[in-house]
């Protein structure tokens, strides 16, 4: 049989290709600051929301919670524009059309990237090279913010250029499904237009990334960031590398002549 060709790499987000190691704000600040954005932009329009910001961040911050709680046991996805509009219905607001339709309200949000939030030093030149050698190049993340979101920041970081396809950047809020649920591999490797056993996965959880991957039938690289070592668990990498350096190495070895 002949050995599989280097078609696609997909890569986690967060902590992968960008560090939020040296974040300096807490994510209560950052929420306060986005939701004062959107509290303003609710008067701008001429509504009166009868509640205070610190009562809106409240009620949004609890569906957040509970969101994600049953996220974790059903691995479907929390959806940043559903709870945002939700939680402004609570209020007693109409968010079925403009101007408080949920595209409105995630434009008002704007989000975007953060103080002490980074590309990773080593991903450009990786990235680079993978295109340069025709290897299609994809971003699949369990957030909860649409890719219109992240779009906004991945702009703001210098890291979109890298990915022209804008259809490339995956978010579990927009499939619907978190990793390492089926579905969201599945569906990547549909937009890639290509097989597992062409497209190697890269990210830093064990268990969404790397347990994810190896279920569809993708080879799977751990993503050492931070200087953190591998855990303990059943769950193994095909490798692990400290940084997107050493996964052109790997892919060299796997795939022999790819570049």
């Amino acid at each position: 049989m002949p050995m599989a060709q280097l078609k696609a790499v997909l890569f986690d987000l967060d902590d992968t290709l960008i560090s939020w190691g040296n974040f300096v704000d807490t994510w209560r600040a950052q929420e306060m600051r986005h939701l004062g954005y959107l509290y303003e932009y609710v008067h701008e329009q001429g509504y009166c929301l009868n509640a205070s910001l610190e009562a809106l961040h409240e009620q949004f911050s609890r569906r957040v919670r509970s969101a994600w709680e049953q996220a974790r046991a059903t691995l479907r996805a929390p959806h940043f524009g559903v709870l945002v509009t939700e939680t402004l219905s609570h209020f007693g607001l109409d968010c079925s059309e403009p101007p408080l339709s949920m595209a409105a309200c995630i434009e008002a949000y704007r989000w975007g990237s953060y103080e002490g939030v980074t590309v990773f030093p080593d991903v450009p030149d990786a990235l680079t090279e993978l295109t340069r050698c025709g290897v299609e190049i994809g971003i699949v993340t369990n957030a909860y913010q649409t890719a219109v979101m992240r779009w906004r920041e991945l702009h703001e970081l210098g890291l979109a250029a890298h990915f022209p396809r804008s259809e490339a950047l995956i978010t579990a809020a927009d499939v619907g499904y978190l990793k390492p649920h089926p579905y969201i591999f599945h569906h990547a490797l549909n937009v890639m237009g290509t097989a597992p056993e062409e497209t190697v996965f890269v990210g830093d959880n064990l268990s969404a990334d790397v347990d994810g991957a190896h279920k569809v039938g993708m080879r799977a690289v751990l993503r050492l960031a931070h200087g953190r070592t591998p855990l303990q668990t059943m769950i193994v990498p095909d490798a692990s590398v400290d940084d997107l350096g050493q996964l052109l190495q790997v892919l060299d070895e796997w795939y022999p002549g790819w570049r």
